[in-house]
């Protein structure tokens, strides 16, 4: 390769690097236009290459069956890497518009002008929203555990869903106890149905407090896993019933469970997903098979009332975040991992710091939430969280939540509802992937040889469920899934 080639190369890939979006221009006529789309980094290295012809520069990133076009004409006698910074710097305005949603996504175009050397050129945007990339969304599947961006999907012929947060009018700021009592009290009225509605009652605070609210008889399913030294919250849940006269029940779940309906929910979901969809999915179809049409459920309380201590526990730079709060580095498990950082650059704050708490708003609430309705949506079974229609009156407390009160405003009414029962410590959805997955090593070429060596198995879980995933789409040739 030339030199002023591999100069070009290596401009585009420092350029590009901090870049949160890319943009792409295609020559129509005397037009360019542009087209947004995410992380397509991967394809910087491999798949670039350049062609001189007639003063234009064709850049080609090849994704698979789809072809996206960057032409940069030369305008001047500069160097080729200059005229992409500058170019670049150009674009970078165009993105700041779309970033800002100042230009409605319904919008075909939109116009810049922009001179250099006394000519003036006019690009248009233009959005793309089905975009192919396996690469994208296996990192960002391992580091969210879902991939957010419903225009981006692994394969031809898949779509997934995301689940969208209520609108504003639809939630009710809670300054008291009272408050949440209200709240609570109406949105069960309303759903309750005799006889055909039920409750995931684990042993923790946020669904103890929903359970105390319901009517006596009411069914009340809590999970647990065979495994030795799995987490066991049957005696915990069982409190709660006893106060309230619910109907406790058992649901058992093996390994077999998993992987018995794993591949229905990736047929149903299109992407892989989070290990606590395969416990959700079970429960909402064995209760369907009772009569059971509806269930309420406690998630959303973690995210709205400081729950996520870890992540609340201090304030982080930027950099601290993003290398802690991943669920798995894909540059550390993937051949072709890519860096997720674009998804944390919107969050960046002054003095190199992160707003977490958006993030985890936007980000972690978000991936909660889309399992618990893919779960529900594919079993048929109608839903409720009372939380997701509140929203702290207040600022959230940290100082509180750093001193061993997570939570207080849900603290506080659990004290209400069980004045005799000692606030429970907090533990997430038990699952025993620790012991199910022990001995698990990755096969797929995609994955680095023994990547899985010092993982927990919640990361494991990751892992096997994303080779399922390939394996179903893409198998491998020779291997045991072809």
């Amino acid at each position: 390769m030339k030199k002023e080639e591999l100069e070009l190369k290596d401009t585009i890939n420092t350029v590009l690097s901090n870049f949160p979006r890319y943009l792409f221009l295609n020559k129509e006529k005397e037009n360019y236009t542009l087209t947004v789309i995410d992380d397509l980094s991967h394809l910087v290295s491999k798949d670039l290459y350049l062609n001189y012809n007639n003063s234009i520069v064709y850049i080609k990133y090849v994704l698979k069956n789809t072809p996206y076009i960057f032409y940069i004409k030369r305008i001047y006698e500069k160097s080729l890497s200059h005229l992409v910074y500058v170019l670049l710097d150009e674009f970078l305005n165009i993105w700041r518009l779309v970033s800002l949603e100042l230009w409605s996504k319904n919008q075909a175009t939109k116009k810049l002008q922009s001179r250099y050397d006394n000519q003036t050129y006019t690009f248009y945007f233009e959005k793309n929203n089905n975009i192919i990339d396996k690469f994208t969304c296996m990192s960002e599947f391992l580091a969210f555990r879902f991939i957010k961006d419903e225009n981006i999907n692994f394969y031809n012929g898949l779509s997934h869903t995301v689940y969208k947060p209520r609108e504003e009018k639809e939630v009710t700021a809670v300054y008291t106890t009272d408050d949440m009592d209200k709240i609570i009290r109406e949105k069960i009225e309303e759903f309750y149905i005799p006889n055909k509605t039920a409750i995931l009652l684990s042993g923790g605070m946020d669904s103890a407090i929903l359970a105390s609210y319901l009517p006596k008889g009411t069914k009340a399913y809590t999970f647990h896993c065979i495994a030795e030294g799995a987490i066991d919250e049957r005696a915990q849940a069982k409190k709660y019933c006893d106060a309230y006269g619910l109907d406790q029940e058992i649901i058992e779940m093996n390994w077999s469970d998993f992987e018995e309906l794993t591949p229905e929910i990736l047929e149903k979901n299109g992407v892989p997903f989070h290990s606590i969809e395969v416990m959700l999915y079970k429960a909402a179809k064995y209760a369907k098979s009772q009569g059971i049409e509806r269930i309420i459920i406690g998630d959303a309380a973690d995210y709205i009332f400081g729950g996520m201590d870890r992540i609340l526990s201090k304030d982080w730079t930027f950099d601290e975040f993003y290398n802690r709060f991943n669920y798995i580095n894909p540059k550390e498990v993937l051949i072709d991992g890519q860096s997720v950082k674009d998804v944390y650059e919107p969050y960046r704050l002054e003095n190199d710091k992160i707003d977490f708490q958006k993030m985890m708003k936007d980000i972690m609430d978000i991936e909660s939430d889309t399992s618990y309705m893919h779960a529900f949506n594919n079993a048929g079974i109608e839903y409720l969280d009372p939380y997701s229609y509140m929203k702290m009156g207040e600022p959230l407390d940290l100082n509180r939540v750093r001193n061993g009160e997570p939570k207080y405003m849900i603290r506080e009414l659990f004290a209400k509802r069980y004045p005799n029962i000692p606030i429970p410590n907090k533990i997430p959805m038990p699952r025993a992937t620790t012991q199910w997955l022990k001995d698990y090593k990755v096969t797929r070429p995609e994955f680095i040889p023994n990547c899985t060596e010092n993982m927990t198995g919640d990361q494991k879980w990751l892992c096997w469920c994303l080779e399922q995933f390939l394996n179903m789409h893409e198998p491998v040739k020779g291997g045991n899934n072809e």
